[in-house]
């Protein structure tokens, strides 16, 4: 719980996403049984970073693709 707090402080960690959710999943088994959709998680990212907060998203050309068809849709 410790990690999750620092991480939702704005602290970098040192996990990859592999090791987060093999360590965290049990709090989130939507995730881990793929059954989440990215559109779910973005609003979910909103909600928690508003008014101020701000993401970097790093991942495949394809998937920012995607996310950004998502954000501009909000």
């Amino acid at each position: 719980m410790e990690a999750i707090r620092i991480s939702c402080a704005g602290y970098p960690t040192r996990r990859t996403f592999d090791e987060f959710v093999s360590r965290f999943g049990i709090l989130a088994p939507d995730v881990l049984d793929g059954r989440c959709e990215m559109d779910d998680i973005l609003l979910e990212m909103d909600r928690i970073l508003r008014p101020e907060g701000s993401v970097i998203i790093r991942d495949e050309v394809d998937i920012l693709v995607k996310v950004k068809r998502i954000v501009d849709g909000f």
